[in-house]
């Protein structure tokens, strides 16, 4: 995968990284005390890891190419996709059912693509249609179940292999995160597994899959991740060893995402007699329309004045700003703050990619006096991620400002990395919309 094609190398970059205080994390190893250093270059973005990791594992742990590191991507050798490992599927007793071939440089410009490939060679579309579906190193599955011996799930045939090579049995399913299946459980019955998830929010979805499958038919069932790098194979190549994988607590990771549908049995009426009046509360019940039909109370916009006297934001409400890379979103935002605090306002700025020196000059620029930023122009900068006791400390300075009428917050894409949150992940902007820029407005 690679940064959006419109974005500049630094957007591309940082957008990936997370930042504490005025440093960055490196997301190839463990990192507590910001060593990687990041500087913009001509056209470029330059990376180095004061702890030694190198330029190939900050790409592969940030999942982009050496051409986004350069804002007019460098002109791509014409190297031709080709077949760099072949992973064979069979039965138990060794008959190949199928392969998955590797091919890197990928297909259609992607880094690496893997294809399924029949037993007699074929390829295209449905040839796994009639293929009995198995785990990778299936005979070896089989005896480690048998022998009580240890068998490590992961995500992909080369995690599985790094970890034969450490000594250890180990498998992973056609397709990796999101394609287990239920035949797959049948092999792991009675074994001791342990389940090595890749680092984000799909490798630990997966993880989960698995381990709900497992219940009351492995032995015992854990869940660990890297120590460092994003899965398995980078953890070994980097000195770790299965011993010093990291326990995950899926539950808590669950609980940290929006939970799943209700059964359906739950869509049940109560069959107890149960009145209206004792179900309890929630927002999922009839809404009067009364009012609404009156006309009363309808939103009209009253924030961000136009040259022709109209509006163009809602109190209360939350407004996204989406635009080309550096075409004036942040400008446009401080036009809204100039209005409101020109009108004697109060206004709120979270900035998570730029510095007040920048952000007060802007403001200047616009006209607005010093006196009215001093008074009326409440700027943080958070570093760090938003935690219960930073989201209590917020409310309260809000508390504290009766008169805000606009929070502005720049930099979205920073703001969820310091949250180990994916700006690209439906669920995680969900989750993050809900917890910040909807809680502020309420």
């Amino acid at each position: 995968m690679t940064g959006a094609a419109n974005s500049t190398a630094w957007e591309r970059v940082t957008g990936r990284l997370t930042k504490k205080g005025s440093g960055y994390l490196c997301p190839a190893h463990d990192d507590s005390n910001p060593s990687l250093s990041v500087t913009p270059g001509d056209g470029k973005v330059l990376v180095k890891c004061q702890a030694g990791c190198t330029f190939e594992q900050i790409t592969t742990a940030l999942d982009l190419s050496p051409q986004d590191f350069f804002d007019t991507p460098l002109p791509r050798q014409q190297e031709r996709p080709q077949v760099v490992a072949t992973y064979p599927y069979t039965d138990e007793a060794g008959e190949l059912l199928c392969s998955v071939a590797r091919f890197q440089p990928g297909l259609k410009g992607e880094k690496k693509t893997f294809r399924p490939v029949g037993p007699n060679g074929e390829t295209g579309k449905g040839v796994l249609d009639d293929v009995r579906r198995v785990l990778y190193r299936l005979p070896e599955v089989m005896e480690a179940a048998a022998s009580g011996r240890t068998i490590y799930v992961v995500e992909g045939e080369k995690d599985a292999d790094a970890l034969v090579r450490a000594g250890e049995v180990a498998t992973c399913n056609i397709g990796g995160a999101g394609k287990w299946r239920a035949e797959y459980v049948q092999f792991l019955r009675g074994a001791q597994v342990v389940i090595v998830a890749d680092r984000d929010g799909p490798g630990r979805e997966h993880a989960r899959d698995i381990a709900k499958s497992l219940e009351g038919v492995a032995k015992t069932v854990r869940v660990v991740e890297a120590a460092q790098g994003k899965d398995a194979a980078d953890h070994l190549a980097q000195d770790g060893t299965p011993a010093t994988f990291v326990e995950v607590d899926l539950e808590a990771s669950a609980s940290e995402s929006i939970s799943g549908l209700p059964p359906p049995s739950d869509f049940e009426p109560p069959v107890d007699g149960s009145s209206d009046d004792e179900l309890p509360a929630t927002s999922w019940q009839r809404v009067d329309l009364t009012e609404a039909l009156k006309g009363q109370g309808t939103p009209q916009p009253v924030i961000c004045d136009r040259e022709d006297g109209q509006h163009l934001f809602y109190a209360g409400k939350v407004h996204d700003l989406k635009s080309e890379p550096e075409a004036g979103k942040t400008w446009f935002a401080l036009h809204a703050v100039k209005g409101e605090l020109r009108k004697g306002n109060r206004v709120l700025y979270l900035d998570h990619e730029d510095e007040p020196l920048s952000i007060v000059g802007k403001v200047q620029a616009l006209g607005v006096e010093d006196q009215a930023i001093l008074d009326r122009f409440i700027y943080m900068q958070p570093t760090e991620p938003l935690t219960p006791a930073a989201a209590a400390a917020l409310a309260v300075e809000i508390s504290r400002q009766p008169e805000i009428t606009l929070v502005v917050i720049d930099g979205v894409t920073d703001a969820m990395g310091s949250s180990d949150l994916d700006p690209e992940a439906n669920k995680d902007i969900r989750a993050w919309m809900t917890a910040v820029p909807k809680a502020i407005a309420k």
